[in-house]
């Protein structure tokens, strides 16, 4: 797995590893493939994976993206 923006977290979950950067969230499979990616419009700081859902945790506020 590669990428050009700052790491924030990363996740192990089901099949798939997920990326937070600066931009974007990311799904990688086990063999670093990327799979989906999200681009974020605000900096979130951390993220929870919760069924087909990703909680993004912001400095004031958490989103929730279908992903």
């Amino acid at each position: 797995v590669s990428t050009s923006d700052s790491v924030k977290h990363i996740c192990a979950a089901e099949d798939r590893v997920y990326v937070l950067t600066e931009s974007t969230v990311e799904a990688y499979d086990y063999s670093g493939k990327i799979i989906k990616t999200y681009s974020l419009t605000e900096p979130y700081r951390d993220f929870y994976k919760s069924g087909k859902y990703i909680m993004l945790k912001g400095h004031n506020k958490i989103d929730r993206i279908e992903f």
